[in-house]
């Protein structure tokens, strides 16, 4: 793991979630950074943006092609470019994202605008922190856990580290650079693995087919598809080898009685 270097100086910051921070930073109440907006479309016509864990807000049209749409988003509340959408259910989940592009969410998340220049992407990575998490899960509301919610006045408690704008980008730019090297050596691992099975199975097809000793002699199998096999093995049909006894309790062999229940082996 990368390992950064620490600032020069050091003070406390009052927040649980992180009690030393550096000097130059500040911290705030979230109601002096957000404000909670509930602008509600009107028609419904707006692009409607799912969230998710995974994708973070994003127009539902590319990530639910296989759930079902509603008839209609009318009622559902507006958000714009910049704006950070939380949703209240899940605010324990660190599920709050940054609205990339205007549209139509569902009337139970809530939407939070910036009312400073500080940058929205900072918080939402922010926000999604094990401390931070821990933070809203104690200001979180209800009886039952998969209920619990985190209204906005609470949220607006909840003090946030607040970097000087220009350190805010710098970090944003350093994330941005760690997470496309890391994309880049997850998909070549995952080339590599992908080469590694095609290389298994090219073992695997070339022992069962031809044998583990590569000086044996062979000779033609008769079988088109399979082409020649060792010498000293031999071809049979598989009835010649096998049969079903009873499809629900065993299929029994020259070799072995094997228990089977499943329907398919009437099939063979």
């Amino acid at each position: 793991m990368m390992k950064l270097a620490p600032y020069p100086e050091y003070k406390d910051s009052g927040s649980p979630a992180a009690p030393k921070i550096p000097a130059q930073w500040a911290v705030h109440r979230c109601r002096y950074l957000f404000r909670e907006v509930d602008e509600r479309s009107k028609n419904g016509r707006e692009t409607h943006l799912s969230m998710s864990q995974k994708h973070g807000l994003i127009d539902s049209s590319k990530i639910d092609k296989w759930r079902l749409q509603s008839e209609s988003y009318a009622g559902g509340k507006l958000c714009k470019n910049g704006d950070l959408v939380l949703n209240r259910l899940k605010a324990h989940l660190g599920v709050f994202a940054y609205a990339k592009q205007p549209g139509v969410v569902s009337p139970d998340y809530t939407v939070l605008r910036p009312i400073t220049d500080d940058d929205p992407k900072f918080f939402e990575l922010l926000f999604k922190t094990p401390p931070f998490i821990t933070e809203f899960t104690k200001s979180t509301k209800g009886i039952v856990k998969g209920f619990w919610r985190l209204y906005t006045d609470d949220f607006y408690s909840i003090r946030a580290l607040v970097p000087p704008p220009e350190e805010q980008q710098q970090i944003l730019r350093f994330i941005d650079a760690l997470t496309a090297r890391a994309n880049t050596f997850i998909r070549n691992k995952r080339r590599l693995i992908e080469l590694l099975k095609e290389q298994k199975q090219g073992i695997i097809s070339q022992a069962v087919t031809r044998g583990l000793d590569p000086n044996v002699k062979h000779k033609p199998s008769g079988v088109e598809w399979i082409g020649d096999i060792p010498e000293h093995w031999e071809v049979a049909r598989l009835g010649q080898v096998s049969r079903v006894i009873d499809p629900h309790r065993h299929i029994e062999t020259r070799h072995s009685t094997l228990t089977e229940f499943h329907s398919w082996a009437s099939e063979i």
